[in-house]
């Protein structure tokens, strides 16, 4: 799956701060999980100094500093495979999507599978990834979705095996949010509505 960046760069003009146009070339990441490492990445091939937002979605703005580093980036083929959408920032920017967790209650744990919960995620949009924290729990599990519904998820629906209709309860809860840094920060054993966990490929 791609990864969209949104980009702005920005040059100091006395005291004020003026907006200029980024790239246009078309880039691509392998899959979502690299939003994650993107900081480190970036580091690595010697963009230490760009700044990283994230704007929801698939979406991370980023600042560069001066043009040197605008420059370098342009002309770095190793970062262009990475991304698959780079525009200007505007005030008039929009993101028709979102990246959400949502907990599940109710799946039998001998339905767990990703194609399971594929099908249930594409009641809303698209499966991203799956909660594989080891806590020895099998009442509930948590998905992480891209989806483009503009209202919180809060649902109950029917999942029929072999005959039987099962109720399955689905709530929307807070998400992970990357904060862009180079050290991994403990996993939180907090047992509440949020989860904030590195997002990571085949969690299931």
């Amino acid at each position: 799956m791609a990864l969209r960046i949104y980009g702005i760069h920005v040059r100091f003009m006395g005291k004020s701060l003026m907006p200029i146009s980024l790239i246009e070339d078309q880039n691509k990441v392998k899959d979502f999980a690299s939003l994650s490492k993107l900081k480190v990445v970036l580091d690595n091939d010697g963009f230490m100094n760009i700044e990283l937002k994230y704007m929801g979605g698939f979406w991370v703005m980023m600042e560069f500093h001066n043009e040197g580093a605008k420059k370098k980036f342009q002309s770095n083929l190793a970062m262009r495979t990475w991304f698959s959408q780079t525009i200007q920032a505007s005030s008039d920017f929009n993101i028709d999507e979102r990246v959400t967790w949502v907990e599940l209650e109710g799946v039998p744990y001998k339905l767990w599978s990703r194609n399971t919960f594929s099908r249930i995620a594409s009641r809303w949009g698209t499966l991203l990834d799956g909660d594989d924290r080891e806590d020895g729990c099998f009442h509930r599990k948590r998905i992480c979705i891209c989806t483009k519904l503009k209202t919180n998820l809060f649902e109950s629906f029917k999942v029929v095996y072999r005959g039987k209709v099962i109720w399955v309860r689905a709530k929307e809860v807070l998400g992970w949010v990357p904060d862009f840094v180079e050290d991994i920060e403990e996993e939180s054993d907090s047992d509440d509505d949020s989860y904030e966990g590195e997002i990571k490929s085949g969690g299931f």
